[in-house]
């Protein structure tokens, strides 16, 4: 896995925007998805593997199973095909311990997530580059021809629906041997999924941490210094790339107050 340790913010945004340019199209369209995290050591594990350890493929069907039982209203209200996919998505953005992982296809944002949590400022933060074009190689020919078909390189609810009929359905479809993971858009649940211009990634194999399967033609990892995080910052919250607009409501507000208001030594 090629890691950059990054000394400015202009070396930030190059290497962020490094092979953006579509020759196609004659437009700058990154291939990348991007995951910011405040700690370089953190793992891509999800809260389901974090919450239930080795147990994770069987409680899994149970947490499904009781918050589509418990959240039935507010499911119905959410626009799109009912389905194991679209509850997950729903279920993920609202805390329920999930086997998907948080990623936004703007890599600022995913800056923000880098450098918003000050108790971890001592640390070195990562923001993950994964090349999402290159990942349709990994797929199996039937998930490949869908996207092929809908001419995309992401799933929505509604593929992933015509192509999987629940998780077992999914966890089975490895190509050949392999565990593989797809990147799924959600439905639009609220304005901060949109805001943040999110996506999930979805493994078939939950134990596994999501490094493990990203192949290092695809991925880098950009290394923020603890030393630049203060910098970044002031310059996001200057972008407003910050949690009024990405969270938005009071607990979005008063969030962004408090770190703008914060003294440091």
């Amino acid at each position: 896995m090629k890691e950059i340790r990054i000394n400015s913010w202009n070396e930030l945004l190059d290497e962020m925007f490094q092979g953006a340019f579509n020759e196609d199209i004659k437009r700058f369209r990154s291939p990348c998805v991007f995951r910011g995290m405040s700690n370089k050591d953190m793992k891509l594990e999800n809260t389901l593997h974090r919450n239930c350890g080795d147990k994770s493929e069987k409680l899994e069907k149970s947490l499904v199973r009781n918050f589509s039982k418990y959240a039935a209203k507010e499911i119905a209200l959410i626009p799109g095909i009912d389905s194991v996919w679209k509850t997950l998505a729903i279920g993920q953005h609202h805390g329920l311990p999930t086997r998907l992982l948080d990623w936004t296809y703007s890599p600022l944002i995913a800056l923000h997530f880098a450098t918003e949590d000050l108790d971890e400022y001592d640390k070195d933060g990562v923001i993950w580059c994964v090349n999402h074009h290159n990942l349709r190689e990994i797929l199996p020919v039937k998930a490949k021809k869908v996207l092929e078909e809908e001419s995309s390189f992401v799933f929505t609810n509604e593929m992933m629906s015509k192509l999987f009929s629940g998780l077992s359905q999914f966890n089975t479809s490895k190509a050949g041997e392999n565990d593989y993971f797809l990147f799924f858009e959600p439905p639009a649940i609220d304005f901060r999924i949109i805001n943040q211009y999110a996506l999930f990634s979805i493994p078939t194999n939950i134990e596994k941490p999501l490094e493990e399967l990203i192949t290092s033609e695809s991925s880098k990892k950009l290394i923020i210094p603890k030393e630049l995080k203060w910098e970044f910052r002031d310059k996001l919250d200057q972008l407003n790339i910050n949690e009024r607009v990405l969270f938005g409501g009071l607990t979005g507000l008063t969030s962004w107050l408090a770190r703008q208001y914060i003294t440091t030594k």
